[in-house]
């Protein structure tokens, strides 16, 4: 048995840290740090030799972010940005374009005070400035207090530097945000100033492996009040980053954001004397406020279908079946929009509209079940493609999606999202599998693993004769479970019949004859999909060479790069089981068996192994099964992965050489 695992150190906690260093060292390319001062060396650069790939090269980042109190001694939040922008390629120009989603609801106004874009080219030698006018401001409204601000900087091509300069005041002053020093084009200089008042206190969540530069600085100033003026300290971070290498994106990863170097402000607490707010201090703290939303309300408050519902209750059926056809009730009245959101609307509204979004349909859901008289909670969820949750840092904006946890009378728990009909109970979309869930009860808010939810199952039974001329004639059935029929009822929803057909062609190189599927549009955990096919197999002289996969079920495109820096997030288990049952004319025979293989990789709990079983003179069978209980490897574990992906796809290549009767 070959076993492709090489020991190392594992952490049992996957977080990442910024690498802080007070010194510093110049950027590949010196650059001017002064609004207006591109140099002609700049504005000259054909390439960048330490990325020739990168489209953009980003040749200085500056933002100035400062939490101050304005003439009415109100807080407010100030960012005064500066990016400095090199265009490579014809494929980097739409990089310049800007988009701004604000806000005039009171207290939570964002307003865009200023702004300019001024592009550079070479013409003839000499350096010559286009500057965009204001009326290239466009503005959007989107209903509910929101807007877009957007704007294109002008004459912009290969070659050109852009450089745009804009300052952004909000009321949101309690949300700092998250900085990122490294993007997904390379960065040649970046650097950040956040100022706030002594009494704002927050904490800094950093990630990411690159170098940076960081110094505290303090001012002592004055804020006047109805008792004279008082004093207090401006603490002012300042960071510097540079040369930071492009993030580009690989095979199994959900956010690449969350590993590139950044700092997040999470604010926790105002301790200005005499007042003091606390948030953010503990989950506990978080789940509060959570608790006082409509998330938690709108979950448990009285449902509009209670007559309905008391007909289910009367009914004599199983709690599965009577939870269902609540289910379908909700589903019937309002259709979902297919839109994620975390907080439902008024539920008298989404009914009376007949839509609504995930957040909308869940809470109905859960308010009639709870009527029904199962006590049903909601699951507060942060997507795997919004990043990790560090669940040592609290933080109310780490959620973005929420979910069901139903208790059955046996006390068992089922978790679903009721407004996808792709989905089924326990069966989640693989966006949602998060290890790190957080359940909001009257009986104690808890965290819970979501991870081993709706393991991907597939299973393909292929049985095929092999005729005189060379050609291959048969079916495949594929019957998907969980996560597989999730994905696959998704991919027949948005396909045509022919579509479907044709890709299946392609992938398998084959000709489909005829097409049936089974429970597509049936909410449950499984699905079908049957091909008649026939395939042409390669002849040389007298042998036939049969290909034993009709499809590959890896890519071995997948991590070609010899290093990788972030881990590797695989949606979710993983079970393939596939047979090959193959039939021979009179006479022929196989010219050998291949040899059975077993191979593991315990960093994911993978296996691997195919037998090739001789069932009598005219048949042969293949068994293959793929296991994979593990999601996530870490990066040094990177390596070994490769050299297990290599052979693994390798197996894919098999052929049944048939030798033909002299």
């Amino acid at each position: 048995m070959r076993n492709f695992f090489t020991m190392k150190t594992v952490l049992s906690v996957f977080l990442f840290s910024l690498i802080f260093s007070v010194s510093s060292y110049s950027q590949t390319i010196p650059i001017n740090n002064k609004l207006g001062k591109v140099s002609y060396d700049e504005v000259a650069m054909t390439t960048y030799e330490a990325d020739t790939s990168a489209s953009v090269l980003v040749l200085w980042d500056y933002r100035d972010v400062k939490v101050t109190f304005d003439n009415l001694l109100r807080l407010k939040k100030t960012t005064y940005r500066i990016e400095r922008i090199k265009i490579l390629k014809e494929s980097g120009k739409d990089y310049v374009d800007y988009s701004f989603r604000l806000s005039t609801t009171l207290g939570r106004a964002q307003n865009l005070m200023r702004f300019s874009a001024v592009t550079y080219n070479l013409v003839n030698g000499k350096v010559v400035e286009s500057k965009m006018p204001k009326s290239s401001l466009h503005r959007t409204d989107e209903g509910e207090g929101y807007f877009q601000n957007s704007f294109s900087p002008i004459d912009v091509k290969v070659g050109s530097v852009v450089e745009v300069m804009y300052e952004i005041d909000s009321d949101i002053y309690w949300d700092l945000g998250t900085f990122f020093f490294q993007r997904s084009v390379p960065v040649n200089l970046a650097e950040l100033e956040v100022s706030s008042p002594e009494w704002l206190k927050f904490r800094k969540d950093s990630r990411g492996y690159q170098t940076v530069s960081y110094v505290r600085n303090s001012e002592s100033v004055s804020l006047p009040s109805m008792y004279g003026s008082v004093s207090y300290y401006i603490y002012t971070d300042f960071y510097r980053a540079e040369n930071l290498p492009a993030m580009k994106k690989e095979a199994d990863c959900y956010n690449l954001s969350q590993y590139m170097t950044s700092v997040e402000y999470i604010v926790y607490a105002w301790e200005y004397p005499g007042n003091y707010q606390y948030f953010n201090t503990s989950w506990e703290k978080v789940d509060e406020s959570y608790m006082e939303s409509r998330i938690f309300k709108n979950v448990h408050a009285s449902t509009p279908f209670k007559k309905e519902i008391d007909e289910i209750k009367s009914k004599d059926a199983t709690d599965l079946e009577k939870i269902e056809m609540v289910r379908r009730l909700i589903v019937s009245a309002v259709s979902w929009n297919k839109e994620t959101r975390l907080v439902p609307a008024n539920a008298a509204d989404v009914v009376k509209k007949g839509t609504g979004d995930s957040a909308d349909i869940n809470a109905l859901f859960g308010s009639a079940l709870n009527y029904a008289g199962y006590p049903t909670d909601p699951v507060l969820i942060k997507t795997r493609s919004s990043g990790i949750l560090n669940v040592m840092v609290p933080n109310d904006h780490a959620f973005n999606v929420f979910i069901l946890r139903i208790k059955l009378p046996d006390g068992q728990s089922i978790f679903v999202d009721a407004s996808d009909p792709c989905n089924y109970y326990d069966v989640l979309p693989d966006e949602y599998l998060s290890p790190t869930a957080r359940v909001l009860s009257k009986k104690g808010c808890e965290w819970v693993d979501l991870s081993g939810k709706g393991r991907s199952v597939s299973q393909v039974k292929v049985v095929a004769s092999l005729e005189a001329d060379g050609t291959l004639k048969g079916k495949v059935d594929y019957e998907f479970v969980n996560m597989s029929a999730l994905e696959e009822k998704s991919y027949v929803a948005e396909s045509k019949e022919d579509d479907i057909i044709d890709d299946f062609e392609k992938a398998a190189s084959l000709t489909v004859v005829s097409h049936s599927m089974t429970d597509m549009e049936e909410w449950s955990s499984k699905c079908t999909h049957q091909f008649q096919f026939e395939k042409t197999c390669d002849v040389a002289g007298s042998s036939v060479f049969v290909p034993v996969f009709l499809e590959q079920f890896h890519s071995k495109a997948d991590f070609k790069n010899p290093e990788r820096v972030y881990p590797v997030d695989f949606p979710s288990p993983e079970t393939i089981v596939y047979s090959f049952a193959l039939c021979l004319p009179d006479g022929y025979e196989l010219e050998s068996i291949p040899n059975p293989v077993r191979i593991t990789f315990p960093p994911l709990k993978a296996l691997c192994q195919m037998q090739t079983i001789r069932i009598d003179e005219h048949n042969y069978a293949v068994n293959y099964v793929f296991k994979r209980d593990k999601t996530m490897l870490l990066p040094e574990e990177y390596s070994d992965l490769r050299s297990f992906w290599e052979y693994l796809c390798g197996i894919y290549d098999t052929v049944l050489v048939v030798k033909k009767p002299m």
